[in-house]
């Protein structure tokens, strides 16, 4: 098998991130971030927001202490958070504008689903 030399131009490629309540099952989003990168000499360009958790989320999810420890967020700051579906709908918006590889962060295990 030969080996590749050429270089490949990992220019431009955005990461889309999320914060969870909990690493386990039964958690649910939190946070949303993506950032954009055009080249080494470019700034990066980011947008994240807090996602307030349903009722049905907040009822049946997991809160973890040590998530907590990690991400630095509060349940009472996802007060003002967006909803899930303005958070969806501003990352499918940021998204569709980008023309490059998007690696997505994410290790989430039985997370809660529906956006209401």
């Amino acid at each position: 098998m030969p080996i590749r030399t050429e270089s490949h131009d990992p220019w431009p490629f955005a990461i889309l991130d999320f914060e969870a309540s909990a690493l386990k099952n039964g958690s649910y989003p939190i946070e949303i971030g993506i950032s954009y990168w055009a080249g080494t000499d470019q700034p990066a360009h980011t947008w994240s927001a807090l996602i307030k958790p349903t009722t049905s989320w907040s009822e049946a999810g997991i809160w973890a202490v040590k998530s907590q420890q990690v991400h630095k967020i509060h349940p009472e700051a996802l007060e003002i958070g967006l909803s899930p579906a303005l958070a969806l709908a501003t990352a499918e918006a940021f998204v569709a504008s980008l023309d490059c590889p998007i690696l997505v962060s994410v290790r989430a295990r039985g997370v809660i689903s529906g956006v209401d």
